[in-house]
């Protein structure tokens, strides 16, 4: 089931060590989601530094579980992020499976994703559930805020997964949740299934390899609120100029950085899309985990990745 949101942003408040998100939803329902505070550390190992929010108070990286109550409290997705006035303005969307699934936040003027957020769990690297057959719209969002899948007929874009459906094969419902409208964006062919699928493949090697990773996915859409960008279809769907994504290793503190632009690239080295933490704040417009606006050259080494024996390993388990 999903659990989103789609209403009016009512209060934030902060009451250590939690942060609540209370939206309505109408009818007389509200959500609220629970955050946990967490800190980060840089791709050094580093502790992050904190600058203040507006209130006065040290800024702070939130974790969360997508988790909202109704007189309830359901269990939901792991995910962290910095506190950002970019996300207040955006839709939340939530699709929860056990332990796993993922956040989206929606540009309702611009019909993206700004930022989709996921926990990778290395037991969720390996799944077998047959790819759904289409896209679907975001019905958790208003309607007016929603694109579909007609949208990219014949515009020279393929609807591109941040969040990759093959993280979301080890469960038939969270696979066809990541096919939702709310998790993708308009991506040339030669980069959605050439070195952005290479990144994808590599991605669960890591969290194979690791144990777990946090994933911070999404597209470069332009300068300022209201950039100009290229639209397609009947909902004039913004078309990204390039796309990034941060891996987070939890367990080490580690964090790695990729951008690449929209515009074919094969398969290959991934060493040539590796950018320092800090371009991606750039990038995104967003304070993200150890991407503060700090400049700085240092990539950090890429991780490695034995894809030859993930692959074996998925290849045995979907015999």
């Amino acid at each position: 089931m999903a659990d989103g949101v789609n209403a009016h942003l009512l209060t934030v408040c902060v009451v250590p060590p939690t942060l609540l998100v209370k939206r309505e939803e109408g009818n007389g329902r509200f959500a609220i989601y629970e955050i946990r505070l967490l800190s980060f550390r840089d791709g050094t190992g580093a502790p992050q530094s904190r600058g203040g929010d507006a209130c006065g108070r040290p800024s702070i990286t939130i974790a969360g579980s997508c988790r909202r109550r109704h007189l309830g409290l359901r269990s939901g997705v792991a995910w962290a992020l910095p506190q950002n006035p970019v996300l207040a303005a955006m839709l939340p969307i939530c699709h929860a499976h056990g332990s796993g699934g993922y956040a989206s936040f929606v540009d309702a003027t611009l019909k993206v994703p700004r930022l989709v957020v996921y926990r990778l769990d290395r037991n969720h690297t390996i799944g077998c559930s047959p790819r759904p057959r289409s896209f679907h719209a975001e019905l958790d969002l208003p309607p007016e805020a929603r694109a579909t899948a007609s949208d990219y007929s014949n515009s020279g874009y393929q609807l591109g997964h941040m969040a990759p459906n093959k993280d979301f094969a080890w469960d038939e419902d969270a696979q066809h949740d990541s096919f939702s409208m709310a998790n993708v964006a308009p991506q040339v062919a030669g980069l959605n299934t050439q070195q952005w699928e290479h990144l994808e493949e590599t991605v669960r090697a890591w969290a194979w390899m690791r144990g777990t990773v946090t994933v911070y996915v999404g597209p470069e859409l332009g300068a300022g609120p209201r950039p100009v960008l290229q639209g397609i279809g009947a909902h004039h769907v913004a078309v990204p100029t390039a796309f990034w994504k941060i891996i987070a290793d939890p367990r080490t503190g580690e964090m790695i950085g990729f951008a690449m632009p929209q515009q074919p690239i094969a398969k290959g080295d991934l060493a040539p899309w590796q950018v320092p933490l800090s371009g991606i704040w750039h990038i995104s417009g967003m304070m993200l985990p150890g991407a503060g606006p700090a400049p700085s050259q240092d990539r950090g080494p890429l991780w490695p990745a034995d894809l030859p024996s993930y692959h074996a390993a998925a290849r045995s388990a979907c015999r």
